[in-house]
């Protein structure tokens, strides 16, 4: 079901959606993507699609542009999907700099696996660099990274993102 949701000026510095078109589920939507939108300071939107799942879960036809974005050069795991591209849609360049920051951290650990995943309550993506090395092996490739690539890189994050290793 796609419903056209429209902004309308309640206060100052504060944004009501309202529905075209509406069904009796489309206020309950409207009021959770107002939630979102608050959490995320949003200022202006434009009219939006919403997209809503059978599950009740809806995507802003943006959050669906990160998403196919990711999905076009990610090749690791994601945990917590959503939360994850909620970081990503509010932090303009940091799909660019996954993408790079893949690429780098593949080529220092071709045996691992690269995961993303929401943390600190779904305010930062960590990068993790999930492998079977001894402790000083990947220690010492990460250092690496962090010296030749993501110490010049890092402000570039905004604080949306930390590269961290993982042992299995």
């Amino acid at each position: 079901m796609t419903t056209l949701l429209k902004e309308e000026e309640a206060k100052a510095d504060t944004h009501v959606y309202w529905s075209l078109g509406a069904t009796d589920a489309c206020p309950v939507i409207a009021a959770s993507f107002v939630g979102l939108t608050g959490a995320f300071n949003y200022t202006a939107w434009k009219p939006l699609t919403i997209t809503v799942e059978a599950s009740g879960a809806f995507l802003s036809s943006q959050f669906a542009s990160e998403d196919a974005r990711l999905d076009s050069f990610w090749d690791g795991g994601i945990r917590n999907r959503r939360s994850v591209l909620y970081v990503i849609e509010r932090s303009p360049g940091l799909l660019r700099l996954l993408e790079e920051a893949q690429a780098r951290l593949s080529a220092l650990f071709p045996e691992g696996n690269l995961i993303l995943e929401a943390s600190y309550g779904g305010e930062q993506v960590a990068l993790l660099v999930v492998t079977r090395l001894d402790v000083d092996t990947a220690r010492a490739r990460l250092e690496e990274f962090d010296r030749e690539w993501w110490l010049p890189h890092t402000h570039l994050a905004k604080g949306n993102l930390y590269v961290a290793l993982e042992f299995v």
